[in-house]
């Protein structure tokens, strides 16, 4: 039976789609980095305005140079916070960075407020599809005892 790692007091530990429970691969890393990246590349904003309206958004002072060390592989030291990763999604209207942290952290799925509302109509469908077959069988089972 092997040991567990000892994580460190003050590390946060994310589990990342496995049962582990330790801290984040360097492939999963290395993939949130690329979301965050691609969220700010798509959005169409430079990296100084994203920085900017997260500063905003956190009310905390977020340089260009912050994000870019948050995006950047070579950077292994500068883990990007999860307000960060909310904020720039927010900031972007880019999800995948959520997407990636739901999807590595058990593998969960970001949902938009429109497929969320989507899923409970699915769940609401089906629940009125089974109460109908057993109210139709409980019918059936009272004519059958007249």
């Amino acid at each position: 039976m092997s040991k567990k790692p000892q994580v460190p007091t003050n590390q946060l530990t994310i589990p990342y789609g496995n049962e582990s429970g330790f801290i984040a691969d360097l492939a999963q890393e290395t993939r949130l980095r690329g979301a965050i990246s691609q969220a700010i590349h798509q959005s169409r904003l430079s990296f100084a305005q994203v920085a900017e309206q997260i500063s905003t958004r956190l009310g905390e002072k977020i340089s260009e140079d912050m994000l870019y060390a948050i995006t950047a592989d070579s950077h292994k030291q500068h883990r990007p916070p999860a307000m960060w990763v909310m904020a720039v999604c927010m900031v972007t209207g880019n999800f995948l960075p959520m997407q990636v942290l739901c999807e590595t952290c058990g593998g969960g799925r970001y949902l938009t407020k429109k497929e969320a509302r989507l899923f409970e109509l699915g769940q609401a469908t089906l629940h009125r599809k089974e109460a109908e077959d057993r109210a139709e069988a409980l019918a059936t089972l009272a004519q059958q005892e007249k």
